[in-house]
């Protein structure tokens, strides 16, 4: 469970990125938070994989109160959390396939399951062909599914995207949404999250949107499939 109680966040030059937010996403959900350019969707992200620390509330991921834990026990705190970050964040010196095994050799999980399963990610990303490539050989797009694919690898227990689906062409953004999604399924039984930001509808259907513009979760009813908590059409602002 991810869980925000009165959560603030401000930043010194005097931005008050986030106000007093109360979120609560339930396993096996799949949210997209949904805002304008400065409305705090990326400051959210930041508080939830420990990167920031809320200047007041509580921000709860999966029983640990993510502002309380010491600096030395947040490395091991994000090995459950698959985040895509916008700016991809890849290491340039390693290829494609480094940069992905890289998620799975830190949690220390042997190097004949490595092969196998950073095999499967590049299937599932598109990117078996670009394997041995660099980040600075591949396109926007290509580096945007290396990051997903990264984010993946180790079947995190949640799952957050900075606006993932920015830099991919229409079919592959669809893909993506998609696959998230299915993702997101196949894995509820082991209490899986997947909280998402970014400003344009990238899917068919999503289980439930929130809110930055407002800084209050709006709560839909049940939906009729009734196979999750609760689902909404994200829509663009």
């Amino acid at each position: 469970m991810i869980e925000l109680k009165d959560a603030s966040k401000a930043y010194p030059n005097g931005v008050h990125a986030l106000n007093h937010i109360d979120l609560r996403i339930d396993p096996g959900e799949f949210v997209y938070v949904i805002g304008p350019t400065g409305s705090g969707k990326s400051t959210l992200i930041k508080l939830l994989n420990g990167e920031e620390v809320a200047d007041s509330g509580t921000v709860t991921v999966n029983g640990t109160n993510v502002g309380a834990l010491k600096h030395r026990k947040v490395p091991k705190y994000r090995r459950n959390i698959g985040c895509i970050f916008q700016d991809y964040r890849l290491l340039p010196r390693l290829t494609v396939y480094e940069n992905i095994a890289f998620a799975l050799e830190v949690t220390g999980t042997p190097s004949k399951q490595i092969r196998q399963r950073v095999r499967e990610v590049l299937e599932l990303v598109d990117l078996k062909d670009k394997e041995r490539a660099y980040p600075d050989e591949l396109s926007g797009g290509q580096q945007q599914r290396v990051t997903i694919g990264r984010a993946i690898a180790n079947r995190p227990s949640i799952l957050i995207a900075d606006e993932p689906t920015g830099n991919l062409d229409p079919i592959c953004r669809w893909k993506s949404s998609s696959f998230s999604r299915k993702s997101t399924r196949r894995r509820a039984r082991r209490s899986s999250w997947s909280p998402m930001t970014g400003n344009s509808w990238t899917g068919s259907a999503s289980e439930r949107s929130c809110s930055t513009k407002a800084t209050l979760c709006m709560t839909p009813a049940k939906a009729a499939t009734n196979r999750y908590e609760a689902a909404v059409l994200p829509v663009p602002l």
